[in-house]
């Protein structure tokens, strides 16, 4: 017989009912708060800036390809135009600079054309790649050796299909190829500019244009000098100095705006 004390506890604190089996385990896992699904493991910074740097270098190759395929066309379409054309200008300009040699002028213009040799050109770049190699710029190193490459090749291939004969007066320097457009225009053009853009990058800005500055008037002044030795009309070396000058700005602008790209991406990663 229960007393009066165990009575009024079992009152008081009844014993819980008995739950189905199972019951009291799903109650316990239903209030615990559910976890959210684990979140996609990110790309790290440097899985960023590899993916992006190898699509923009898959894309940048084809893009060189384009720019110089074209600037052949246009080059031919020019050149064929003005072969038809015979501008009589072209012939009064150079038979007029002929006139006027001096031996103390020939003497300082033979010197100066050869800047525009690949004789010259091609120790300079190389050095320039070798520096930039050494910066840890390998790409603007690239860059370089393909301006090199291309401003070599361009006048070659279109001095064969365009066929235009050299001008008609006493040549001061020897040659065997065609004259549009000026192989020497096209270099000294491209590879100066070149030389410019890349090695200027982290100069101060006046000093960047005074290096761009020293470029085109290097350039012009090989120009000058291939129609003084009267190897080159006027309007084959001012072909030359276009089609040099735009292959190296697009392709150094191309590099440098892959690059901010890869940097931005870098950046956000």
């Amino acid at each position: 017989m229960m007393s009066q004390t165990q009575a009024h506890i079992r009152a008081e604190y009844p014993h819980p009912s008995p739950s189905r089996k199972g019951e009291g385990n799903s109650l316990r896992c239903s209030q615990r708060p559910e976890r959210p699904p684990p979140p996609p493991l990110p790309a790290t910074g440097r899985e960023i800036l590899y993916i992006v740097h190898s699509v923009r270098l898959k894309t940048y190759a084809p893009r060189v390809l384009a720019v110089f395929v074209l600037l052949i066309v246009a080059t031919v379409l020019a050149g064929l135009a003005i072969r038809a054309w015979a501008p009589a200008f072209d012939l009064q300009a150079i038979q007029a600079v002929a006139a006027h040699r001096t031996a103390g002028l020939t003497r300082l213009t033979s010197v100066l054309t050869a800047l525009g040799s690949l004789v010259i050109l091609s120790p300079l770049a190389a050095i320039a790649a070798a520096l930039l190699w050494r910066w840890d710029r390998h790409r603007d190193a690239l860059v370089l050796v393909t301006v090199v490459v291309g401003s070599a090749l361009l006048p070659a291939l279109t001095k064969v299909i365009i066929g235009r004969p050299r001008p008609p007066v006493e040549h001061l320097t020897q040659v065997s190829s065609n004259s549009f457009p000026s192989e020497h225009a096209v270099q000294a053009a491209a590879i100066y500019l070149a030389l410019a853009l890349l090695l200027g990058r982290s100069w101060p800005a006046p000093w960047q244009r005074v290096l761009i500055g020293t470029a085109l008037v290097l350039a012009v002044v090989v120009a000058g000098s291939r129609v003084y030795l009267g190897v080159h009309y006027p309007t084959d070396v001012t072909a030359g100095l276009v089609v040099g000058w735009i292959w190296s700005w697009l392709l150094v602008g191309q590099a440098q705006n892959d690059e901010k790209h890869v940097m931005k991406s870098k950046g956000t990663g």
